[in-house]
């Protein structure tokens, strides 16, 4: 593979140099079959190397793959075995935090609307609330909702964290399983597309207001 990758040949170009199909070739560069002592020779011959230089290149191909299947199959054994119940509580638990977190967001993003909106009534003339009392009711409201919102996100951490392993080791899961993993996900898919879609468009038209209340 290498030899040829340095000519810039193609499978295609190779195997119509060695009067061969291509798909040999790729039988050969995957290590499903080796080539025969006729063909090794041609490609010497092609490639202005020695025979002991192609077939230690075979030989060392064939030690890197069976090293690589030993360190996969080692990886596999290793991998830790995931019981349906545990799939589902994690699914659940998962569901149930994205809300929590919208939640905590949206805490964040309205949590200056009433600093704003005092302060927007104080400068009114016959307003009781001075400039002093809006920043500080409003200040007030703001940090209150923000450490409600940072307080939903770290119990939300707390609890998924028991669940960190799914996301950091390899894990082992049956058929039936991952299945039904693969089935909820594409379920998931949709929603999510909707509700990035609303997203976007809430996004866009959040700017409204300002724009009419410049206009009056």
């Amino acid at each position: 593979m290498l030899l040829r990758k340095q000519r810039g040949w193609s499978q295609e170009e190779l195997a119509e140099h060695l009067g061969i199909s291509r798909q040999s070739i790729s039988k050969w560069e995957s290590g499903i079959s080796i080539p025969d002592i006729d063909r090794i020779i041609k490609m010497s011959d092609l490639f202005g190397v020695s025979t002991d230089y192609l077939l230690k290149e075979q030989i060392e191909f064939e030690e890197n793959k069976r090293e690589d299947q030993t360190n996969e199959n080692i990886k596999i054994s290793k991998a830790i075995e995931v019981s349906d119940e545990e799939v589902n509580d994690f699914i659940n638990l998962t569901k149930k935090a994205s809300i929590r977190i919208a939640a905590a967001i949206s805490l964040f993003i309205l949590s200056p609307i009433i600093f704003v909106f005092l302060l927007g009534i104080s400068e009114y003339e016959n307003s009781n609330i001075t400039e002093n009392m809006a920043s500080g009711i409003g200040a007030t409201f703001l940090l209150i909702l923000v450490a409600i919102g940072v307080s939903i996100l770290i119990i939300n951490g707390m609890k998924l964290s028991k669940y960190s392993y799914l996301e950091k080791e390899m894990i082992s899961l049956s058929y039936g399983v991952k299945e039904g993993v693969k089935e909820r996900k594409e379920t998931f898919e949709n929603s999510y597309h909707i509700s990035i879609a609303v997203g976007v468009v809430l996004c866009i038209l959040g700017v409204v207001p300002l724009l009419l209340s410049g206009a009056f």
